[in-house]
């Protein structure tokens, strides 16, 4: 009896195995994922075919120059040395270009320069008594406009940097026009003895002059929307007027852009 059962339980243990093999061996092999497709490269920046820009910002290069005034003054000559600085102050931007091919455009900006600088005065002056001997005079005339106008015209590289950021590099020919106060006379006071003298006031003149210089300098621009941005300029512009001072120099402005 006991032989037998150990027979059944053996010949089950072998059904059983022989039915899992066979299950396992009909079992479907999972199909290989599909290789993944390749994702699309996606589309450069698009650049603007046509931008304006409006800026404000400060003129920070500062500058002085002089001039000197001559006058006759009892029978002799006296003569006065002018030293005008020129400050740091605010300026303002507007410009526009057109792209002309793939990453080059044109275009023209205008800016202009305004603020109040002063000036040091030296004088000699002549004594109603004494020949030769010239009386000293130092004074400071506060409140001289000077006011830069600049026309830039510029050739632009322009690198997307992103989908909304450009940069573009720029450079060109500039024409300035300067307005500036200048002092070309003394009201004197003069108390006997006559050996000091002191000044009343100064008489003051608009001088005009215009000149030729260059310019360059870098726009980094941020698209907020399809049609609108800003940016930030920092440009550097030197000329030479037509009494052999210059005019321009560095200035940092930020503002709108508007695109098309």
């Amino acid at each position: 009896m006991r032989t037998i059962a150990v027979r059944l339980t053996t010949a089950g243990i072998l059904v059983f195995g022989a039915a899992v093999s066979a299950h396992a061996q009909t079992q479907p092999t999972p199909p290989r994922p599909a290789p993944s497709a390749a994702r699309p490269r996606p589309a450069p920046p698009r650049l603007p075919a046509a931008y304006l820009s409006l800026n404000g910002g400060a003129q920070f290069s500062q500058g002085d120059f002089q001039t000197n005034v001559t006058f006759p003054l009892y029978t002799e000559e006296a003569d006065f040395d002018a030293d005008y600085d020129i400050p740091a102050g605010l300026v303002f931007d507007l410009g526009g270009g057109v792209r002309l091919w793939r990453q080059f455009a044109a275009g023209v900006a205008v800016t202009r320069y305004q603020e109040d600088g002063h000036a040091d005065l030296a004088a000699r002056l002549p004594h109603p008594f004494f020949v030769g001997r010239p009386r000293q005079l130092a004074s400071s005339i506060p409140d001289l406009e000077r006011v830069e106008t600049a026309v830039h015209v510029q050739v632009s590289w322009l690198a997307p940097v992103e989908e909304r950021v450009t940069i573009a590099v720029f450079g060109g020919p500039t024409v300035f026009r300067v307005e500036q106060d200048i002092v070309t006379s003394l009201d004197l006071t003069e108390v006997f003895p006559f050996d000091e003298v002191q000044l009343t006031s100064a008489t003051t003149a608009r001088r005009e002059e215009s000149g030729l210089g260059f310019h360059v300098g870098a726009d980094v621009m941020y698209r907020v929307t399809r049609q609108v941005g800003v940016g930030a300029v920092a440009r550097f512009s030197r000329g030479t007027l037509t009494t052999d001072t210059t005019a321009g120099g560095f200035q940092l402005t930020g503002g709108l852009r508007w695109l098309f």
